[in-house]
């Protein structure tokens, strides 16, 4: 598929699970993530099984894939679903630009690749879009009460997140089959807050409610087969640097979403933020004039 039009798909997806997620609450956010990509995998490795068979790993490549997992598909959605217990949404949404940041440190750190000035330029250009964005639900009260537990969860489920995206990259460059790894991925993490929960005595917990099943299933398979699997094509074609963009995207989707279905209303200052996303999105995303193919141009597959 077209890279422009993963990068939309991702955004467009990712943008409308945040009115999904608000039907999860109602059960315990762990277990709610367990359902989710245990559900996830089953599907995709049921895929993977019909389609190419399931190749196996050596126990040192589980190792990774398992501590991955539970970075990119447990833990940290974990916590982005706990911080909305005492933060609101658009505070989170702020915070999880920091994954911008994140990625272009562990990549220099671990695959040894260098930060380039015009993603840590467009990043801040994001970041103030979305801060911008989101600025009238940054109420004084909202920052205050019980807000920092919620800002700790956010910024640490960004770190983890981050931990995750730059390790596809390293599965890259290991040649390891893709839609296996993100199956074993989604398991593990699944695996890993139900374990999490357990050792906390949170017993198992589940709600047949039609807006609870409903909004699980569209995590599950659009959510997460779809726009997670395709977010990991992203980071291989053009890096988990330039991929982040996407979470200054979505939030704009999702306010988008919520003017035709919520009634949001957009003020100048909302204008203004998705400009600067826009702009910080052309910046970093740009194909380069060398002919790399790290931006949004190539039609690969």
């Amino acid at each position: 598929m077209n890279t422009v039009l993963l990068f939309l798909l991702c955004s467009l997806i990712w943008g409308s699970t945040w009115f999904a997620i608000t039907f999860q609450l109602g059960v315990n956010s762990l277990w709610s993530v367990f359902y989710r990509f245990l559900l996830a995998g089953v599907m995709l490795g049921a895929y993977c099984c019909l389609r190419t068979g399931f190749r196996r790993f050596s126990v040192s490549q589980h190792i990774r894939l398992f501590i991955q997992g539970a970075c990119l598909c447990g833990i940290s959605y974990w916590l982005l679903y706990e911080s909305e217990r005492y933060i609101s949404s658009g505070l989170t949404a702020v915070l999880s630009t920091s994954v911008l940041y994140f990625n272009v440190m562990i990549r220099r750190l671990w695959l040894a690749k260098p930060a380039e000035a015009k993603v840590v330029a467009a990043g801040i250009l994001g970041s103030v879009g979305v801060l911008l964005l989101m600025l009238p639900e940054l109420d004084d009260q909202s920052i205050i009460d019980t807000a920092g537990k919620g800002m700790l969860e956010a910024i640490l489920a960004s770190l983890l997140l981050s931990f995750g995206c730059v390790a596809c990259e390293r599965n890259e460059e290991d040649n390891l089959p893709m839609l296996p790894t993100i199956t074993l991925n989604m398991l593990y993490g699944s695996a890993t807050v139900a374990l999490i929960a357990l050792a906390q005595g949170v017993v198992p917990e589940f709600s047949f409610s039609t807006e609870y099943i409903g909004s699980l299933v569209y995590l599950a398979v659009f959510g997460s087969v779809g726009a997670l699997s395709s977010y990991v094509v992203l980071i291989r074609r053009i890096g988990s640097d330039r991929a982040a963009f996407i979470d200054v995207v979505y939030p704009v989707i999702a306010l988008y979403l919520s003017s035709l279905v919520e009634g949001y209303q957009w003020s100048l200052m909302a204008l203004l933020g998705v400009t600067f996303i826009g702009v910080g999105n052309t910046v970093v995303l740009k194909p380069s004039k060398t002919g790399s193919g790290e931006g949004l141009s190539g039609n690969q597959g």
